[in-house]
Formats: C-alpha cells, structure tokens, sequence
C-alpha cells in the first residue's frame, strides 16, 4: 500500500512515529496519525485543520492528558494498532472513491475521520440500553444533587419516558451504536435529537464509551461522527450538557470547539 503513498503521506507515517516515541508509546495509533498530519503542515490534511482551528501543539497536549505518557521509551520497530491500520485501509479507499491515483494527505484526513461507525440501534439492543441508562443517570442525579434513592430513578424513569415515547422509533431522535469499523465491535451509545429549546440544535442526550473501550479515543471519533450525522439530518447547531464532575469530557467538548453557555450551581440548607 505504501508505494501508493504521495511523498507529503509518507512523510506523515514518519512523524508519526516519531509523535508516538516522543510520547513513549510503543504503538502507532489514530491519535499519532493525527499528530503526524499536523506535524507534515504542508499537505491538504494539514491545511484542512488548519482551517479548523486545529494546531499540532493543542492537539499534543490534549492527546497527553487523555491517553498519558508511556512508561518507557520505545525501542525497534513501532507497529500499527489495529485502528491505526484500518485508517489506512479506509485512506485507499477514500482515493478510490475520489478517482484518484495515488494516497495523500487529504485521503488519510479523510481514513481518520471514518473510523467509527454509527448504525441505528437495534430493538433489542435498545431495550438492554434503556436498562442500563435509567440507572447510569438515576446514579448521575444523585451524584450531582439533584435527586436521591428512589426519587432518582423515578425521575429518571419519568424523563426517558417523556423524551423516548415510542422507544427507538420515536420520531426525530436517533438511537444508535458505535462501532470499531475494524472488526464491527461495538465501542459505545449515542442518543441525540432535537433540542426541546431549539428544534434546529442536535441534542446530545447521552454518548457512553463502553468502559473497556475507554483511552483510546473513541469518544472523539463518535463526536466527529455526531456533527456528521447531525449536519446530514439538517440540523444548524450542536448542544450537550456537562455535569461539572466530568473533567475528562468537559476538556474533550473543549478541544472540539464547543463552549459553555450555562452554569447551574447548587447548595444543600442545613435543616432543609
């Protein structure tokens, strides 16, 4: 595959792996091809996240803080993760797909973003799901103080009640699972429909990286995906809400441009 590489491709796989020695990692992933884009600076995959806001040292430190550094320094050959590998599969077809002869920059920008899969939950797959997310944010209003015990989970039996009332084929909400495109794995959930203020912004209802699947940059990759999703169902705007204990996704949303717009604070009376 490689001998199709344009020069500007080749030299990305080269930063590439220089990215993930300078981390200490002894794999080269997404997050490195990533790296090695911005890094490149010339080629059109540069230049389009360029046009983003998107610059090599931000992106360094986010990629630090989320996946760390390793423990020691990488010796010999650096190999691919599966992830990794597969972008270059979906870069070859990019091309293809744009008729062109040979893979560059753009191409690889291209793989990167492909690299998660949404499909339309199944009715089985949802009923599992709705179980689980009544508890996930029965425990999530407690730890937030705005329910406890049996008056969380019955607010939030009452809320997925009111928002999904037809389950998964309830109209304008899409239910849907994440995928490694790789081997067809899932790796997550995500919710989202019209906002109940504002018909015209995609609501993130929920976005869960399954906990084994956490690190290793899936959540970027389905938020990538989302604004795909949501752009394609005409949807002008994007929105979500963040507890103010979710550290890690808060610097996610963060990074990918998103910006506070409201701030709730709360105070338990004495006596009260």
């Amino acid at each position: 595959m490689f001998e199709r590489f344009t020069q500007s491709a080749r030299r990305v796989i080269v930063l590439a792996q220089e990215e993930a020695g300078r981390l200490d990692h002894d794999y080269i992933g997404t997050e490195h091809l990533l790296l090695g884009l911005l890094a490149e600076g010339e080629g059109v995959g540069a230049r389009a996240l360029a046009t983003l806001g998107i610059s090599l040292p931000s992106v360094r430190v986010e990629i630090e803080k989320i996946v760390g550094r390793g423990r020691t320094s990488p010796t010999g050959h650096i190999p691919f993760t599966p992830r990794a590998k597969k972008v270059l599969e979906l870069s070859l077809l990019e091309a293809r797909e744009l008729g062109d002869q040979h893979i560059g920059t753009e191409h690889l920008l291209l793989g990167l973003g492909r690299t998660t899969v949404l499909r339309p939950m199944l009715a089985d797959e949802f009923d599992a799901y709705l179980e689980w997310a009544i508890d996930d944010y029965a425990a999530e209003l407690e730890r937030n103080g705005k329910a406890v015990g049996d008056a969380a989970l019955e607010a939030s039996r009452s809320s997925f009640a009111s928002l999904l009332a037809e389950g998964v084929e309830t109209p304008g909400h899409a239910l849907l699972t994440a995928e490694d495109p790789s081997d067809g794995e899932r790796v997550g959930v995500l919710w989202f429909g019209p906002s109940t203020d504002d018909p015209t912004m995609a609501w993130i209802y929920d976005i869960t990286v399954d906990e084994d699947e956490r690190g290793k940059g899936w959540g970027r990759a389905i938020m990538h995906a989302f604004e795909a999703e949501a752009r394609a169902r005409g949807f002008a705007r994007a929105g979500l809400n963040v507890y103010g204990d979710n550290h890690v996704a808060r610097r996610l949303y963060e990074s990918l441009g998103y910006v506070e717009t409201a701030r709730q604070l709360h105070k338990e009376l004495p006596g009260g």
